[in-house]
């Protein structure tokens, strides 16, 4: 579930993440946020107004024919939500598997990397309480978290138990709410605690958060506004060590964020950030993110959060997409929006990518906007990459408008078998194989790779460079890997 998808270069969304709670182990559990103006699925969430709790993932059912798994906005999975009670995944590549259980009315979602899975079991749609509510979910480890208090739909405490050094482990986050019970429920505090073989629960660490309300010129209602981690200050209540804030267009997604670093940096310089303009806080934004229609147009990151002024690096984004697009069944191979960054000093940054946010070509173009060098990725029809054409493959026209009128970008022919902009025997072409395996207990097709190698071309001879056979281990409890 953590594993990194392949970039969505295309979403243009902007999205800051932060880690609240840093606990031993990890894994989902813990207090991450991602936030996603354009994620599927509630914009107002525990954390605020599109602000995605990794460790609290959702199960949404979109109409009558899809059904997402939503960790944060860079970790979503989709289904068919009709069908046996192995649903079809969209994105086959994600190696992921989402099945029904109609008699105990659960969901369980999992996905397998390098051998390894993770599980989510969520209640069905007809169950009788919390319908699509989270129930517990299991790490690589085996490890498993559960919900061990809610009201509703609100999850009061998450625990999860293990063994170290003979020791019983309890670990538990326990959420306090600002309008607890009430569909307008945000978090207030999220506590990390610990009980040792059945003894007092210790303490360890907190955030609290506080919220926009009407009429506030920086942000909407419950948009999140700060977040302070606190350590015990040993008489019973909390310290504050860290502080990080947000601001938002108002009626709109995220305009300003500020992470502890840049929050003391506004303090030392005098400055009120809760009341201040924009302009006196912007040198210190850690982002600054400005849209048209909802997308990116420019963003200002900072690169050295402890230089005098924040030390900032601005982008500008701008985005078209293929008049041509056949529609949203149309592959894995075929162009749907074309994303240009621009850098600082005057090169940029060129993706086309395919529905699915697939990067089909990148280009990198100088300042002078004279030469350029592209990568080309070819996938299979399961969205698996089988080929990576470096630049030295790729014969790029003396304009991308040339590229742009052909749905594959680089113009394949049937009968020949070949691309037009591919060279025919010169360039570097990595070559990826794979093998399928079905779980059916978990509803899952596996892909492993079998084979990586080179050609010189894409009409040359295929070089293998390493190849991989995979057998099979079922532990105690009859689960085979």
């Amino acid at each position: 579930m953590y594993t990194t998808d392949p970039v969505r270069y295309s979403s243009g969304e902007g999205h800051d993440s932060a880690t609240d709670l840093i606990v031993p182990g990890g894994g989902l559990f813990g207090h991450a946020r991602n936030y996603g103006s354009q994620t599927p699925g509630k914009s107002s969430l525990p954390n605020g107004n599109n602000w995605w709790v990794t460790a609290i993932p959702s199960l949404t059912a979109v109409g009558s024919q899809l059904l997402k798994v939503i960790f944060d906005s860079q970790h979503i999975y989709s289904f068919a939500q009709s069908g046996s009670v192995n649903k079809s995944p969209y994105y086959p590549w994600q190696g992921t598997g989402l099945v029904e259980d109609t008699v105990h009315q659960t969901y369980t979602f999992s996905r397998t990397q390098d051998g390894r899975s993770q599980i989510a079991v969520f209640n069905s749609a007809s169950a009788p309480t919390n319908p699509l509510g989270l129930i517990s979910y299991a790490d690589e480890r085996g490890i498993v978290t559960t919900v061990a208090s809610q009201t509703g739909g609100q999850i009061n405490e998450l625990q999860r138990t293990y063994t170290l050094g003979g020791n019983t482990l309890v670990d538990s986050l326990v959420y306090t709410y600002f309008n607890s019970g009430t569909a307008n429920a945000v978090l207030a505090t999220v506590t990390y605690r610990r009980q040792v073989n059945g003894g007092a629960w210790n303490s360890i660490t907190q955030v609290s958060f506080t919220y926009y309300g009407s009429s506030d010129p920086n942000g909407n209602v419950n948009d999140l506004q700060t977040v302070a981690q606190q350590i015990p200050n040993g008489s019973g209540g909390w310290n504050t060590v860290g502080v990080s804030y947000y601001r938002y267009y108002v009626g709109g997604a995220m305009k300003m964020a500020f992470g502890p670093e840049a929050y003391r940096l506004n303090f030392n310089a005098g400055i009120n950030i809760l009341t201040a303009a924009d302009a006196a806080i912007l040198p210190y934004a850690d982002n600054y993110v400005e849209y048209i229609a909802g997308q990116v147009s420019k963003q200002i990151s900072a690169v050295c959060e402890s230089c005098v002024g924040g030390g900032n690096t601005t982008n500008w984004f701008a985005y078209s997409y293929n008049p041509n697009f056949p529609g949203f069944n149309s592959g894995f191979n075929v162009w749907w929006v074309k994303t240009t960054q621009s850098l600082p000093e005057g090169s940029q940054i060129i993706v086309y990518s395919s529905y699915a946010g697939l990067p089909m070509l990148k280009v990198n173009v100088d300042p002078t906007g004279t030469k350029m060098w592209g990568t080309f990725f070819l996938y299979d029809a399961d969205g698996q990459v089988i080929w990576e054409a470096q630049p030295s493959a790729v014969a790029l026209p003396a304009s991308l408008s040339t590229l742009e009128a052909y749905n594959d970008l680089l113009n394949y022919n049937a009968v020949s078998g070949a691309y037009q902009y591919l060279n025919a025997s010169s360039g570097l072409i990595k070559v990826t194989n794979y093998s399928a395996s079905t779980n059916i207990a978990l509803g899952q097709v596996r892909y492993s790779v079998s084979g990586r190698g080179v050609k010189q071309g894409q009409g040359g001879t295929y070089v293998a460079m390493s190849a991989t056979t995979y057998t099979s281990n079922t532990d105690a409890g009859g689960n085979t890997i």
